[in-house]
This record gives structure tokens, C-alpha cells and sequence, in this order.
């Protein structure tokens, strides 16, 4: 159920309020410090020089290998480039060499067929088979074999 009361809400909490404008103030007496390093001795001074060598060091090692990463990677690219342009001329030769094979394919089919062989046939002076002198072999009848100038073999 709804609550029964006359309670009032303070809306004003939730205006914007601007800031006063604070004075500048100064304290008097009080100044600031100048803080300074604190001397090293020449043992920490070598130390540090060590250390501040060692870390070049091993910047300069870290580039010198990223450097020769890159340089393998670029390298890389270059032979995958060339590779790919070497299997695009390989296979446009392969297509013009298949090309020709179906080509020479389609001439020596030309060449062999029935037509072309009828033509030359004539050129030659040959003529077409007549029926006298088709000659039928029935095994059965025969018990002979004649050679060459009509000597009988059995």
C-alpha cells in the first residue's frame, strides 16, 4: 500500500551550487624547501654506472633482435611474392600447353578419320572389297594347310 504521509522533499539538495571563489592566501613564515640529492659514494656511483650500462645493453640487444625479426618477416613477404608470381607464370604455361594438347588432339582426330582414310586409300589406287572375293574359312572342312608353291603340309 501507498504511504499515508505528508512528508515534504527538500529539492534544493539537488540544485548545482557554484563554488565561492577561494582567496589566495599566503601563509606567512612558511617557505618551501629545496630538497637535494643526497651524495653517493663511489662504490654507488659505479654501481649505478653498471647498472645504467647493463641497461643499455640490453636495449640495444632487444632492438638488434626485433630489427633482424622484422627483417626475417619482411624477407619472408618477399620470397611468398615471388613464389606466388612464379606459380602464376607456371600457370599460364600449363594453360597454353593444355591449350595445345587438346589442339594437336583435335588435328591428329581429323587426321585418322574415316573420310581421310577413304581419300588417301584411293589416292594409292586402292578400291573397295567385292563380294567375290571375300573368302569364308570353315575350320571344321579343313585338314590341310598349303604353302607357298602348293605343297601340301599335314
Amino acid at each position: 500500500m501507498a504511504d499515508k504521509t505528508n512528508t515534504a522533499y527538500d529539492l534544493s539538495l539537488f540544485e548545482t551550487r557554484h563554488a565561492a571563489a577561494v582567496p589566495n592566501r599566503k601563509v606567512p613564515g612558511i617557505k618551501p624547501e629545496l630538497v637535494r640529492e643526497k651524495a653517493l659514494s663511489r662504490h654507488e656511483q659505479r654501481d649505478e654506472a653498471r647498472n645504467r650500462n647493463r641497461s643499455i645493453a640490453k636495449m640495444c640487444i632487444i632492438s638488434i633482435v626485433l630489427v633482424s625479426l622484422i627483417g626475417a618477416v619482411l624477407q619472408s613477404r618477399v620470397e611468398i611474392v615471388k613464389n606466388a608470381s612464379n606459380q602464376a607464370k607456371r600457370e599460364a604455361v600449363l594453360a597454353a600447353s593444355i591449350s595445345e594438347n587438346v589442339r594437336l588432339n583435335t588435328k591428329l582426330d581429323s587426321l585418322v578419320s574415316l573420310e581421310n582414310v577413304e581419300k588417301y586409300a584411293q589416292k594409292a589406287g586402292m578400291k573397295k572389297i567385292e563380294r567375290y572375293q571375300i573368302v569364308y574359312l570353315d575350320p571344321l572342312k579343313c585338314d590341310s594347310v598349303v604353302k607357298y608353291l602348293g605343297k601340301p603340309v599335314r
